[in-house]
């Protein structure tokens, strides 16, 4: 996972994802897209596949927002990581 870094500067980012198909504009802090990209990484997706398993995840009825969404995914994903590390 990336680094805190400097939590001061975390001024939303917009960019272009692709997701089932479909082109739209996303913004997020810095932070969230450099976790987005590890785990996409991680898990051998690109950021499009791996949007699209965001969007199956937790469909549009049930969320506020897509980026919404990719932080309640990278919460799910952390907490997930941690629950194996204590079963350890």
């Amino acid at each position: 996972m990336p680094q805190t870094g400097d939590l001061g500067n975390q001024r939303l980012m917009n960019r272009n994802v692709t997701i089932a198909g479909r082109r739209t504009c996303v913004r997020l802090e810095p932070m969230i897209w450099d976790t987005l990209r590890a785990i996409a990484d991680r898990d051998n997706l690109s950021l499009a596949e791996l949007c699209s398993r965001i969007d199956q995840w937790l469909p549009a009825s049930r969320r506020s927002s897509f980026s919404s969404a990719i932080r309640l995914y990278i919460l799910n994903d952390a907490l997930g990581a941690e629950r194996r590390r204590a079963a350890w």
